[in-house]
């Protein structure tokens, strides 16, 4: 996907190769020359002036000469949506992986996929074309650099605290 079309995804401001090609999306201090990134706040624009990344996602008002960015209102959540777009999901069919646990009382609409080693916990609601996936969570973290607690599974449960993005990636049509 070029620089060009990622900046109309994101209704973002484009600054330098608009035609660069762009592949996938990395932590800024990984992100190499296919890579997309994001810096906000201070410390991160410093940093960006010596990443590798192919182009940076910056807050509005930013510049940084001499690189290939994007300006948006929020630089990691439009990372989010840009990964999505560069790495589309595969189709799941809806049912339960057998390594799932599903509680009995949980209540799962007929067309819900859920994928290996989640676990949900009694009265826990998932509704129409839910997908869960430990690798939605992990596909994050690396995309955004920092830490989720997800190691063999994802735990949903009625009094966890998810994320608004995280929610939003794992629940798609």
């Amino acid at each position: 996907m070029k620089v060009f079309e990622i900046s109309e995804l994101l209704r973002g401001k484009p600054e330098g190769d608009g035609e660069r090609e762009i592949h996938g999306v990395a932590a800024l201090d990984a992100a190499g020359p296919a890579e997309l990134s994001y810096a906000e706040g201070p410390r991160a624009l410093e940093r960006a002036a010596g990443s590798r990344a192919g182009c940076l996602l910056v807050p509005e008002g930013v510049s940084l000469p001499g690189r290939t960015t994007i300006a948006v209102r929020s630089p990691k959540l439009a990372l989010v949506r840009a990964a999505e777009a560069l790495h589309p999901a595969s189709p799941l069919s809806p049912g339960i992986h057998p390594t799932a646990v599903v509680a009995p009382g949980a209540q799962l609409a007929p067309d819900v996929s859920v994928g290996a080693h989640v676990v949900i916990e009694s009265r826990v609601s998932v509704g129409p074309g839910t997908r869960l996936s430990p690798a939605a969570a992990e596909q994050l973290r690396r995309a955004l650099g920092f830490h989720l607690p997800v190691k063999f599974g994802f735990l949903f449960s009625r009094n966890a605290l998810m994320p608004s993005f995280l929610s939003s990636v794992a629940k798609r049509a």
